[in-house]
């Protein structure tokens, strides 16, 4: 995609959300820097290294995700700056990915430079309520490749609107959220510490009876493991509202 075409878009979701106008700028300018400063891809073939722009259209979801991540995450911490800068990223592969590469490429990107913005497309994402970090990765590996600009148009505008709605969200943390954090207390509180108390017995048991304090060292080694117990995808979603495992619920 253009990187006219890459402006076009954010600028208008921008303002379909009022960003304040250095935000703005901020989010301009980083939705092209993934053109302006290529990403190198390592390849390995018949016995040599080949060094290569990386692919946009073709870039890793979990790419896109962690960008998206950090950009909520530094929205949360009011560094808004930097927030808007890894947004911008993101927009600009989110919107890659919506355009299929190869052959007819560049008369592709050519078209869709002069085809109207979807607005249509940006107020669908604008009144969508995703309120899990979770549920919007999910919609994010479920964007596909068009070869018509029109869809090609529709969905950069529509993916856009619906990640910078995610991230700009002030909303507090919807109820299953909260049903969550007390499951993942309640199986931490029930099964995670009954078992860190079992292996230490077991260790001092075993250490004692055969002497040997490298079992100690194995026991510990265990309870720190268990100690460090998360489930991924509810530490995500709890992080997402700014809320750390073991703080309130507010």
């Amino acid at each position: 995609m253009r990187k006219g075409t890459h402006l076009k878009i954010t600028y208008k979701v921008s303002k379909f959300y009022n960003l304040p106008k250095n935000l703005e700028e901020i989010l301009l300018k980083a939705v092209i820097y993934p053109d302006e400063n290529r990403d190198k891809k390592i390849n390995y073939r018949k016995g040599y290294f080949h060094v290569t722009n990386e692919n946009h259209h073709r870039v890793d979801p979990e790419k896109i995700i962690n960008y998206i991540f950090k950009a909520r995450l530094e929205y949360l911490a009011k560094n808004y700056e930097y927030s808007m800068v890894n947004l911008g990223i993101a927009l600009h592969y989110i919107q890659d990915r919506c355009m299929v590469s190869g052959t007819l490429h560049d008369e592709r990107e050519n078209k869709i430079l002069n085809f109207k913005i979807s607005e249509e497309a940006i107020n669908r994402g604008k009144k969508e309520e995703i309120n899990l970090f979770s549920d919007l990765k999910n919609i994010l590996y479920q964007i596909k490749p068009y070869k018509s600009p029109e869809k090609i148009i529709y969905n950069a505008c529509y993916y856009s609107s619906l990640v910078l709605k995610a991230v700009l969200n002030t909303n507090p943390p919807p109820k299953e959220l909260l049903e969550m954090y007390e499951k993942y207390r309640e199986k931490y509180s029930q099964e995670i510490i009954p078992l860190i108390i079992t292996v230490i017995v077991l260790t001092l048991v075993f250490s004692l009876f055969f002497k040997n304090l490298f079992i100690i060292l194995i026991g510990t080694i265990i309870v720190l493991s268990i100690t460090g117990f998360k489930d991924k995808e509810v530490e995500e979603n709890l992080s997402w509202y700014g809320i750390e495992r073991g703080s309130p619920k507010s």
